[in-house]
């Protein structure tokens, strides 16, 4: 005999479940804490993630509620969770949608230190030493998995008071090599000229022709400032646009450029002679991945010759804890968190076979240019570079110097 009170769940009606029983789920008495705490963000990511629904009445639920069927419940809603995380999909007829803040408010604000180490910086892995100029703070781009939101109001862009006289002050070692990136703290071509930042920026480079390079890192392209100005651009400054394929743009990059408007404008300027380089980053794995990024990567190659590019750098989902708790505490519709994660060096990210996967079929990708460009890893295990690409660096050092002379040398 079939028992009628079993408890079904099918991806048919998930939505319903979660809209009409948050409270009644989160009332569960018989889970332990551990567990409860789990529900909770599994409801919060079902929430975000806009999933379809699951067919079960809410008085159907009351009615069977005792601690076995809790437990039960629990079990089947964690198991449909696991195997969403391995299987995130965008559609390109039904796009995330973006709620934009009502008001960006931008303002002068006098700050302490503005030059340090990448915030995200660590000696556990090979790094670039990169070292940040925020010129300015806060940025009016919408993307799900930037690490700005754990840093700053999404509805304040603060730009640096005095900013001439602050990058003056900067004491930098006449016998050392600095990589020194303004696209942490916001997009570095967003805001133009606004208040003089570029002039700024670029009379720093200036000052500093043999020690320094200084990358302005975007994912717009507004490139006005540099196809107008008469001065010729510091042959230690190179503008670097973060690409995805079209699909992610549309879907967790919310009012950035199109890749095609990203490329164009990365063109135009490698045909006014300034230097250029792409970052793949963050690489995103979901439902027919190779195919969109094959695509795009087949795009850039049928666009630009090599000999344009300084280089590319490929890096993936990467995420601290407590910017999964700032992605979970906004109210975006977002599928970033949809996926596996393991914490490694203090950070969560794909599993290592998953990411050796990706960054293998990427690299692929790029066959006809692999060398003729300066391919690299950003914040990855050495042992990442020795599978993919049969080589890496001893250190850190070793690593920032080869990128410095790519991007300063003549070719």
């Amino acid at each position: 005999m079939k028992n009628k009170n079993k408890i079904k769940i099918n991806e048919n009606n998930l939505k319903t479940l979660v809209d009409d029983n948050l409270q009644f789920l989160l009332s569960f008495k018989a889970l332990s804490q551990q567990n409860m705490i789990i529900l909770s963000k599994i409801l919060i990511d079902f929430q975000q993630w806009n999933i379809a629904n699951i067919t079960i009445k809410k008085q159907q639920w009351l009615q069977n509620l005792n601690q076995n069927n809790q437990k039960q419940i629990f079990s089947i809603i964690k198991t449909f969770y696991d195997n969403l995380l391995k299987n995130r999909k965008y559609s390109k007829t039904q796009k995330i949608k973006f709620m934009q803040p009502k008001k960006v408010k931008k303002q002068l604000k006098q700050q302490g230190e503005i030059f340090g180490f990448c915030p995200v910086y660590s000696d556990k892995t090979l790094c670039c030493n990169l070292y940040t100029i925020d010129a300015v703070q806060g940025c009016g781009f919408g993307c799900s998995y930037c690490s700005i939101l754990s840093f700053y109001q999404e509805d304040e862009v603060n730009f640096v008071e005095n900013l001439s006289q602050k990058l003056k002050n900067i004491e930098l070692d006449k016998n050392k090599k600095y990589h020194i990136g303004s696209g942490q703290s916001s997009d570095s071509l967003l805001w133009g000229n606004k208040l003089n930042v570029l002039d700024d920026l670029l009379e720093f480079a200036r000052l500093h022709p043999d020690n320094i390079v200084l990358e302005l890192k975007t994912k717009s392209a507004n490139i006005k400032y540099f196809l107008k100005t008469p001065i010729p651009m510091p042959k230690n400054v190179i503008i670097s646009w973060s690409l995805n394929p079209q699909i992610i743009i549309d879907n967790e990059e919310h009012l950035c450029a199109s890749l095609d408007d990203r490329l164009k404008s990365a063109l135009a300027l490698a045909q006014k002679g300034i230097k250029i380089g792409f970052h793949l980053h963050p690489i995103i794995h979901f439902k027919d991945y190779e195919k969109h990024y094959k695509n795009m990567i087949q795009k850039i190659m049928n666009i630009f010759k090599a000999e344009q590019i300084r280089f590319i750098s490929f890096g993936s989902l990467t995420f601290s804890k407590q910017a999964i708790k700032e992605i979970r505490k906004t109210e975006q519709k977002t599928k970033i968190l949809q996926m596996p994660m393991n914490k490694t060096h203090q950070k969560y990210s794909y599993p290592y076979e998953t990411k050796k996967g990706i960054f293998k079929n990427i690299y692929s990708y790029f066959k006809p240019w692999h060398n003729r460009i300066f391919f690299y890893f950003c914040m990855e295990d050495k042992k990442l570079w020795d599978d993919i690409f049969a080589f890496s660096f001893a250190d850190n050092k070793q690593f920032s110097n080869k990128l410095f002379s790519v991007i300063m040398d003549d070719f």
